[in-house]
Parts: C-alpha cells; sequence; structure tokens
C-alpha cells in the first residue's frame, strides 16, 4: 500500500456493516465516476441456482458497496495512483499480466486503485479483495501495514499480502492463492462457488 491519508477514516466495529455517511456518497472526483451504484439485491438463497458472472448477467453487488464511484478522493491521491500505474515494479507487472483483462475467473482487477485515502496495488471490487505486492521497504513499515489492513479490513475488504520474489518465483502458486481468495468471498455471499 502506498500514500495513506493523513487523518485515516475512523474504525467501525468489529461485524457491524460499514456506515460511510451519505455525503461520501456522492459525485467521485478526479473522474472516478459520477453515479452510485443501484440498491444491492438479496443473495439467491442456497439451492436456487448459481450466480452467473458471464458478460451481459447482473452482478450480484460487491461487498463494499458505492467505494469506487462514491469516495470522495483528492486530485493528489489521483495523481499518485496514476504516477503508480505508470511506474511499477517487475513484481507488480508480472502479476498484472495475470490479473488484466479479466483473465482470472472472469473478474475484474484495478491496479493502483484509491480506497479510503490509501492506494492499493491491486483490487477486484465484485470480492472486495485488496491484494499488495510487498518490497524491501515493506520490512520497515510492519505496524503501519497492519494499521491499513485492519481499517481496510474494518471496511470489509479483505487484504491479501504477498512478497515480491513470491510474485518473480512462484507466480502459479500467487495466482492460485488470489483465485482461492475471491473464490471463498463469493462463497460467503451466496453460500457457494459458482462453477465456471
Amino acid at each position: 500500500m502506498k500514500n495513506p491519508s493523513p487523518q485515516p477514516p475512523p474504525r467501525s466495529g468489529e461485524g457491524e456493516p460499514d456506515q460511510t455517511p451519505p455525503s461520501l456518497l456522492g459525485k467521485g472526483a478526479g473522474g472516478l465516476g459520477s453515479s452510485c451504484n443501484p440498491s444491492p439485491q438479496p443473495p439467491p438463497r442456497s439451492g436456487e441456482g448459481e450466480p452467473d458472472f458471464s458478460a451481459g448477467a447482473e452482478k450480484p453487488a460487491p461487498p463494499v458497496a458505492n467505494v469506487i464511484v462514491g469516495q470522495r478522493v483528492e486530485e493528489y491521491k489521483v495523481s499518485r495512483a496514476k504516477e503508480l500505474r505508470r511506474d511499477m515494479t517487475l513484481a507488480e507487472k508480472a502479476l498484472w499480466q495475470q490479473l488484466r483483462r479479466n483473465q482470472l475467473d472472469g473478474l475484474h482487477f484495478r491496479r493502483q486503485q484509491v480506497l479510503f485515502g490509501f492506494i492499493a496495488d491491486f483490487y477486484c471490487h465484485a470480492t472486495g479483495l485488496v491484494v499488495e505486492v510487498d518490497g524491501d521497504v515493506h520490512e520497515t513499515q510492519v505496524e503501519a501495514d497492519a494499521e491499513r489492513t485492519e481499517i481496510l479490513e474494518s471496511k470489509g475488504f479483505l487484504v491479501h499480502r504477498v512478497s515480491n520474489e513470491d510474485v518473480l518465483n512462484r507466480i502459479d502458486e500467487v495466482v492460485d492463492q488470489i483465485r482461492s481468495n475471491c473464490r471463498h468471498r463469493i462463497e460467503q455471499r451466496f453460500g457457494h462457488t459458482p462453477e465456471r
């Protein structure tokens, strides 16, 4: 994770739904979008059919509603995210090649996505999964990383950290772990994993 906001958002209690104020659900800044997602539909009960993630099918509401289009993002964060997309590390580039263009089970990932003032390396909105690729610098900021993880998880995200070394030397295992986390999140929402 890069560039935490100067003042992190207040933490919500464990197990509570996200209580994002309506003021944060307005028009997004910096070209991140201007409309909010429709009201989330309840997930189907077990046995009522598989969720269909194919093209054109209605997708379920994400675990963290409106975070992409509903958050206020300061202009310098937008600029920094663009800069980080241009200057990705070798490990980030390698992982992006595996995640881009919906290659992983048809799931859409974004890179360098601003989430509640933090810039996540990779983010899948449909599952609420944040993937962080940690280099050597993260060895000196363990406490800060743990605090960011705690804040994001209190907002409903699942944070998965992986080292540069693992990405560069064991990319297939890393992708399998990400796939497993995505399937787990889908299973949590629907009571079963959709078959592809």
